[in-house]
């Protein structure tokens, strides 16, 4: 995998072109080319690398005030607007193309992903593609909301628009992630992609506001279709316009209210208390300016507000609950080189997706790649697909926090899979996020750590020799977590299952649940307490630092024969 370079981090008077090499001894979170550099940074450096964030004395604000910590006593819920922008959730791979059709599969493939929200399973799925299968694979993309819609085919006019790939890579993870973007992507967003939306909008300006149109845009192996009603082509238009608008000072206030709010304090903390130390530095930062860079990296040039994460008058749209960190394995981020130190997690963030975007946009040369974009309504989607046309749907952007929503997910997109006949490998991926926390009973994860010798050593590890006597303790807080994570829930979902009826309901529409999953594990975020050849307390350590329980659950289907289906017709996925 491709990295680049780590620049000097002295920036104080004028900014040195040269590799960092040296790491500053305390926080390790910069580096510098050489001593010089380091003394001449070092007054602009000391606040930040002496926070109280940083060092081994920071505790919570609840412990320093002797209190309940807030996220006890107020409602859970995260503060901000509730845009669905990135996933709480690690990408992976829909596809797992060698452990299904094999790296020999000769056909082409469609996928469809209902509610993408953002593009990290899209990124992950390409990524993973073994160079040697050059077979075309055709990716249908929805979302519901046309800010995330419009920045997932902004992107991909990036990638298929800017010859230099290191170019392209770099904006694109701006454009996704940065509260800010350079001077310069905000001119090749105004120079290169704003005409082409405005040109098919000038086309259909005086039409009905509620029907469809499409255009396709093509480079070589490289297409993108983007079928949208007028309406949401006005609307994508119109993001443009906010480049230039929203001023960064007013702009970094807005989002400051959110993601500092002072009465989230204790929400804040309670992520912090389980990071290194250095990572609270590294987090912190994040917090304050919101830039996907390596935590010594000048920030200058970063002076527009992203106008795919604001809305006027000077809005930012994501809560307090939303990280870029949370979308992808977190230990393979920090086992990405090219950063100061595993310390500097976001500084190994942008290199890790430098080196998946990289991957992608290879992918697009080697073989036929065609996206196609919808915003509509997920449910909604067997208005305008054929049926049996998709090797694999991913549907874990709709989750069951409203309950009628697995089933009701079941019944839109199976009609859409090909059947075990065209494609025994064929797979319809749900996400359930909410449905064992509902059917837990009083008493039970008690009765699962006693009857769990390896669970109660694994948590005995995690309290210190002496305790306080102070009930609202950070490693008790800790342990209370950590039990969620190493316990089983097999059988509390297996009652869920029953319960909502989806045994009957599969047989009613042809669907079956595959005997195990082969794409991604059915508690994926669970640590196994007693592992082979491998010591799961660090992983514990790991999965506490990102947004997952353990009880979160992704069941696999397949589509029996049906002798009724209609062929799919030559519109394919669009």
């Amino acid at each position: 995998m491709s990295t680049f370079k780590l620049r000097c981090a002295n920036s104080r008077i004028q900014e040195c072109p040269n590799e960092g090499t040296y790491a500053c001894a305390s926080c390790k979170l910069v580096k510098y080319c050489s001593r010089k550099c380091q003394l001449g940074h070092w007054p602009a450096h000391k606040a930040e690398c002496k926070d109280a964030v940083g060092q081994i004395s920071w505790e919570p604000a609840w412990v320093a005030d002797q209190r309940e910590p807030h996220f006890f006593t107020s409602e859970d819920q995260p503060w901000g607007l509730r845009k669905r922008l990135w996933s709480r959730f690690p990408a992976f791979d829909i596809l797992k193309l060698a452990e299904n059709e094999g790296v020999t599969h000769s056909q082409d493939l469609q996928l469809l992903f209902s509610a993408c929200g953002d593009l990290g399973n899209v990124v992950q799925t390409l990524a993973s593609l073994p160079d040697s299968w050059n077979q075309g694979i055709e990716l249908t993309i929805n979302d519901a909301d046309v800010d995330c819609i419009g920045r997932s085919v902004v992107m991909l006019l990036v990638a298929m628009c800017i010859d230099n790939v290191n170019d392209a890579v770099d904006s694109m993870i701006h454009i996704w992630y940065s509260a800010f973007i350079r001077k310069s992507d905000a001119d090749m967003l105004q120079s290169r992609i704003t005409p082409m939306i405005r040109r098919v909008c000038n086309t259909i300006k005086d039409q009905d506001p509620n029907k469809l149109y499409a255009k396709t845009w093509k480079r070589d192996t490289f297409s993108v279709k983007v079928i949208l009603k007028q309406k949401s082509w006005m609307d994508l238009l119109g993001i443009f316009d906010r480049l230039g608008q929203i001023k960064h000072d007013a702009a970094s206030n807005s989002r400051l209210k959110v993601t500092m709010a002072p009465h989230r304090q204790d929400f804040r903390d309670e992520l912090m208390m389980k990071m290194p130390i250095a990572q609270r530095l590294a987090h912190q930062k994040y917090l304050l300016d919101g830039l996907v860079l390596p935590f010594g990296h000048p920030r200058e040039e970063f002076s527009e507000a992203n106008p795919f994460l604001y809305r006027p008058p000077c809005v930012w749209q994501l809560n307090d609950a939303l990280n870029p960190i949370f979308g992808w394995p977190l230990e393979d981020v920090l086992e990405t080189p090219g950063a100061a130190s595993e310390n500097d997690v976001y500084g190994k963030l942008l290199n890790y997706l430098r080196g998946r975007l990289r991957s992608c946009i290879s992918r697009m040369s080697i073989s036929p790649t065609a996206f196609v974009l919808y915003q509509m309504n997920p449910f909604r989607l067997l208005e305008v697909l054929d049926l049996g046309y998709f090797d694999r749907i991913d549907a874990t952007g709709i989750t069951d926090r409203d309950p009628d929503n697995p089933l009701s997910a079941l019944s839109t997109y199976i009609p859409l899979l090909k059947d075990t006949k065209r494609n025994p490998c064929a797979t319809l991926i749900l996400f359930f996020e909410t449905a064992v926390k509902s059917c837990i009973s009083d008493g039970f994860i008690t009765e699962e750590v006693e009857q769990n010798p390896r669970v109660i050593e694994i948590l005995g590890r995690l309290l210190p020799p002496r305790m306080s006597s102070f009930v609202w303790e950070p490693a008790l807080l800790i342990f209370s977590q950590a039990i969620s994570l190493l316990i089983s829930y097999d059988e509390v979902f297996i009652e869920y299952l029953n319960q909502r009826g989806f045994e009957a309901a599969s047989k009613a529409l042809g669907a079956g649940l595959k005997d195990s999953n082969t794409i991604i594990s059915e508690f994926p975020y669970q640590v196994d307490p007693q592992p082979e050849n491998q010591e799961p307390f660090n992983k514990l350590m790991m999965r506490l630092r990102e947004s997952v329980d353990g009880k979160e659950v992704y069941l696999e289907w397949r589509r029996e024969v049906q002798s009724e289906d209609r062929p799919s017709d030559s519109r394919g996925g669009g």
